[in-house]
């Protein structure tokens, strides 16, 4: 029979596998949340900066493809048809920790000369040194609602449904319905 001891190191063992299983996966496209996640802050009339920020298990062309999509998604929901990048960067941080993890050695052992043999176990521990990654893509865009409102200066511009239908399928949201469905409702078959 268990004792309610047992008990509570069961559920915390299961707690803290949980919340290990949770901490693996990439961060979603969601809005910003724990630091994580898109954000966006108008800087002038039409003019917006957006930010995608990804933890260690995000890829960084996935947090290029979340901001381009949160940029035209933002475009779209102002009922602009275009997106002109005006400048983009990138923002890694690593910060690393440096921990003791207990170990169990085995030893075989020979003495010089007596011939003796041993075979023997023994508690260590070894120093590991954990890196971690934080990766933000940041877009500076401008909306336009026709493409003879975009300046001839401007280098990359984005079709808002173009950059919905084509970049949306990939997006992995955390909850709630999955891409296809926005830009159905948003256009249509």
């Amino acid at each position: 029979m268990r004792t309610p001891r047992q008990y509570i190191a069961w559920a915390a063992l299961i707690g803290t596998g949980l919340l290990l299983a949770g901490c693996a996966q990439p961060t979603f496209y969601r809005p910003a949340a724990n630091g994580f996640g898109y954000a966006e802050q108008q800087i002038g009339a039409d003019r917006y900066q957006v930010v995608f920020a990804g933890n260690h298990k995000t890829r960084r062309e996935t947090a290029h493809q979340y901001v381009l999509f949160r940029a035209a998604q933002l475009a779209d929901e102002r009922g602009f048809d275009y997106v002109a990048v005006n400048g983009q960067s990138q923002r890694i941080e690593r910060y690393g920790d440096l921990f003791s993890r207990p170990t169990q050695r085995v030893d075989l052992g020979l003495e010089d000369g007596g011939g003796s043999f041993g075979l023997g176990r023994r508690n260590d521990e070894d120093r590991v040194r954990s890196t971690v990654e934080r990766y933000e893509a940041i877009l500076d865009v401008s909306l336009y609602k026709d493409k003879d409102s975009v300046p001839s200066t401007s280098r990359e511009v984005y079709s808002t449904k173009d950059v919905l239908e084509e970049v949306g399928p990939s997006i992995e949201f955390e909850t709630g319905p999955p891409a296809e469905n926005y830009i159905l409702s948003r256009f249509g078959s």
